[in-house]
């Protein structure tokens, strides 16, 4: 299994087409198995229930939020505090 720190790219971002609306900055997530966009949450923001920011932010991507694979790459939308 590859390690969080392994599977994870850090880009900065500026007004470029595919960044996260609202963001200015994202993280980049490879998709492992058995993987939801849930448990994606709760690794990056401790909180499974803000999985819909991933949703929203990988629209483009993903048609069914039940429905991710693993190698799909993911923006992580960096949530304000």
């Amino acid at each position: 299994m590859v390690r969080s720190s392994e599977k994870i790219k850090e880009r900065d971002t500026d007004n470029t087409e595919g960044k996260a609306a609202g963001t200015k900055s994202y993280k980049i997530h490879i998709v492992q198995d058995d993987e939801s966009l849930s448990v994606i949450a709760r690794e990056f923001y401790g909180n499974p229930a803000l999985w819909k920011h991933i949703y929203k932010a990988n629209q483009h991507k993903i048609s069914d939020p039940n429905d991710i694979h693993a190698g799909q790459e993911l923006i992580i939308p960096e949530l304000k505090k």
